[in-house]
């Protein structure tokens, strides 16, 4: 089965929600934004320039080479949308309703903070 899928959400937008669902549940081939920015830059957080102007396009670029992958990702540099098309991506757009972030949201502060 080939896969090739970019899943586009803003931060709380419940990326990771998913992310870990499919993870959990399945064999696919995920990538995140943050975990390959991480990866390339030594599993260290780079200052938001470099994050931006260097190592998102770079990470995006190596992950759109990819035969099989999900990528989740908040935003794709206006560069590489073509190349994503070309490349025979999909892309979707997470769309969550308010309530449910509020409610993932009063979950997780009750479990980190009581």
């Amino acid at each position: 089965m080939n896969y090739k899928i970019i899943v586009l959400a803003p931060s709380c937008g419940a990326k990771s929600s998913l992310m870990r669902y499919l993870r959990e549940h399945t064999d696919l081939q995920i990538a995140e934004t943050d975990e390959e920015v991480m990866k390339a830059n030594n599993d260290v957080w780079p200052d938001n320039d470099l994050k931006n102007q260097v190592l998102v396009p770079q990470t995006t670029k190596e992950i759109i080479s990819r035969k099989n992958v999900i990528y989740f990702a908040s935003y794709i540099p206006n560069d590489l949308f073509i190349e994503t098309e070309q490349k025979g991506f999909k892309i979707v757009i997470l769309e969550v309703p308010l309530i449910h972030i509020a409610y993932l949201f009063f979950n997780f502060y009750h479990l980190v903070i009581h």
